[in-house]
């Protein structure tokens, strides 16, 4: 997934290697409920704070995962880094490796129109899981050179973050099934069979 986005961090390779020296910025995760039944679903929002005069122009995030509990079904993307339709950002998202949500949004607009975008603290992307196991798990980012956020003129920010902790129990709820219905577009109904008396099969009539 990196790969597709990779070529456009490498228009700020030269500052890839300095954090900037500004406060660092809050990330966490925000999420509609932290105790779930197997088979519930659950939106969990990836939220930034603490902006002050920065920006986000670009973010490429790990989120791990126990995914014995958890399974990633869906990715959207906040609108406060332009609209990918109408070619202000580009984004990308994986969800193929179990236990991991790989995501990731670069801005395509200007620092100062990004100024003018952004709130102080707003979200930048959503995720949807589905509980699949009991048990708990945290949710977690994971930030190396590779997975980072970036701020006015690619610089990489310095970051604080934390994990949030789920709970799922059973029985469920049913809020989803992984069996599928078969359905028949054109049904057959097959005429019922004729039960002949006993007297029929000894008077020659078969």
């Amino acid at each position: 997934m990196k790969q597709r986005l990779y070529v456009f961090f490498l228009i700020s390779i030269s500052t890839l290697l300095f954090a900037s020296n500004s406060q660092a910025i809050i990330i966490d995760f925000q999420q509609n409920k932290a105790n779930l039944m197997l088979h519930d679903s659950l939106g969990v929002d990836i939220m930034v704070s603490e902006l002050s005069d920065e920006t986000v122009s670009s973010f490429d995030l790990y989120i791990l995962f126990d995914p014995s509990v958890l399974a990633a079904t869906n990715v959207t993307f906040g609108p406060y880094l332009g609209e990918p339709f109408f070619f202000e950002a580009l984004t990308d998202f994986s969800l193929t490796t179990p236990g991991v949500v790989d995501l990731a949004e670069l801005s395509l607009l200007y620092d100062n129109d990004l100024a003018n975008l952004q709130p102080d603290s707003f979200v930048l992307a959503s995720v949807s899981f589905d509980a699949i196991g009991l048990g708990s798990t945290t949710l977690d980012f994971r930030f190396d050179k590779f997975n980072d956020i970036k701020g006015r003129d690619a610089v990489m920010l310095a970051v604080d973050s934390s994990s949030a902790a789920i709970n799922v129990t059973g029985p469920g709820t049913g809020h989803f099934s992984t069996f599928r219905k078969r359905h028949c577009r054109n049904p057959v109904f097959l005429p019922k069979k004729k039960i002949l008396p006993a007297s029929a099969f000894g008077n020659g009539t078969l």
